[in-house]
């Protein structure tokens, strides 16, 4: 009678399996939804003053352009930490292959500063509406 393979080689394939779906499965994060579309030809709605609260109506098509300004520092603050830990995260994630749990739970996945940057990114497209609402003109130096 022929045995199959032993188990050790068995619980070796599994283990192995587990982990690559693990690692793909902790790297994957969805695509934010895109804001709608107001302003092109095809587009169907269409902006209004509903759209936006009364403060941000009041804004001058320079404030809102001061507003961007601040929300992309804010964004670039935030995707710097999540860069700075990256590095951080690469080392615990090889370790993990090879100790898996200790080091998985070293890695630090930033989720304050995503949704921090989910947050500023839903604040710019608020802005960009308002901008194309109040038809303000291009802003080239951003």
């Amino acid at each position: 009678m022929e045995r199959g393979e032993p188990l050790f080689f068995c619980l070796r394939k599994l283990l192995l399996l587990i982990m690559v779906v693990g690692f793909i499965a902790g790297c994957a994060t969805s695509a934010r939804n895109l804001p709608q579309d107001y302003s092109s030809i095809d587009a169907r709605k269409r902006l209004n003053v509903e759209d936006f609260d009364t403060a941000a109506i009041e804004l001058t098509c320079s404030q809102i352009d001061d507003e961007l300004k601040i929300l992309e520092h804010d964004y670039a603050l935030q995707a710097q930490d999540i860069e700075g830990k990256r590095v951080q995260n690469q080392v615990a994630g090889y370790l993990g292959a090879i100790f898996i749990l200790p080091a998985l739970l070293a890695t630090d996945n930033s989720a304050q500063a995503k949704a921090k940057i989910e947050n500023i990114n839903r604040a710019k497209d608020q802005l960009y509406k308002l901008r194309t609402f109040k038809k303000c003109p291009s802003n080239s130096g951003r």
